[in-house]
């Protein structure tokens, strides 16, 4: 692992979490992604409001959900993200979308065109966790997509303002349920492109 975090105090491993493999954009362009779906909900007239800023991330893998911290899905994790090496790269999004979900609780989306890269990136890691005991989910099939909210409601599909960033890293991350918060565990550098 080439940067890894301590997992946060004890009450932190003892709260319902998920872990999640995701690749996140920088703090400016997710301030921008913030400020884009603050504005689409005015637009709109969405009652929720969008995730915070420093929670805006593309997922890669679910590893799950569970009570407290496990510590052998995330050794294994780490062991499965180590064994990754794949070049930086540039991502884009430029639509918005909705995601099937419960009547109350349905996922807004920003989409892109072109996400091979993302997507082999995401392959790899599953292969790797593969390797490494982990099920990370591979039945499923993959839509790279950022979520900037939960609504009660469906948006239609429309073409949205350019979002880009260059991905240099990816990272493992502990969901804390419940408390609206993320702690990270692991962070993976991506090479030169």
């Amino acid at each position: 692992m080439r940067e890894r975090s301590e997992p946060a105090a004890t009450e932190n491993r003892q709260a319902d979490c998920s872990l999640f493999f995701a690749c996140f954009p920088d703090r400016e362009t997710a301030e921008r992604i913030h400020r884009l779906a603050l504005a689409m909900c005015a637009e709109l007239g969405l009652a929720r409001k969008p995730k915070a800023a420093e929670r805006l991330h593309v997922t890669l893998h679910h590893l799950g959900n569970h009570k407290g911290l496990p510590a052998g899905i995330v050794s294994a994790a780490t062991a499965a993200a180590d064994d990754v090496i794949f070049p930086a790269f540039d991502i884009q999004f430029d639509r918005l979308s909705s995601f099937p979900g419960s009547r109350h609780n349905r996922p807004i989306i920003l989409r892109g065109g072109d996400l091979a890269q993302l997507r082999e990136l995401q392959e790899r890691l599953g292969e790797s966790l593969t390797v490494h005991g982990l099920d990370p989910f591979r039945d499923r099939d993959y839509t790279p997509h950022l979520t900037l909210l939960y609504n009660n409601r469906r948006v239609p599909d429309a073409s949205a303002p350019l979002v880009a960033w260059r991905v240099t890293e990816f990272v493992l991350m502990q969901s804390l349920r419940g408390q609206g918060r993320y702690v990270e565990l692991g962070r993976w550098p991506l090479g030169p492109p």
